[in-house]
């Protein structure tokens, strides 16, 4: 993610990182054949550990706070955003 697109998501409003770990993003996407970045040689895992390593730091810079998903339901995760915002 570019600086400039880091500065232009601050810039609208706020950022929530929604931090999932990787081995519920495997579940998550181990059927999915839509992510061109999964459909390759390299092992699902290895890829999302990749990816997670050279973003998060970038995700982390630019939210205004993170939720850890784990194994929370929407509507939980969803409050938690809720209660963050102070609505």
């Amino acid at each position: 993610m570019s600086k400039e697109v880091r500065n232009k998501l601050s810039a609208r409003g706020i950022v929530v990182y929604l931090e999932t770990p990787i081995e519920k993003q495997v579940a998550r996407t181990q059927r999915d054949k839509r992510r061109p970045l999964l459909q390759t040689e390299e092992a699902p895992r290895d890829v999302l550990e990749r990816l997670a390593e050279e973003r998060e730091p970038l995700y982390k810079e630019v939210a205004d706070f993170v939720v850890r998903t784990d194994e929370q339901s929407a509507k939980v995760v969803a409050n938690q955003i809720i209660e963050k915002l102070d609505f």
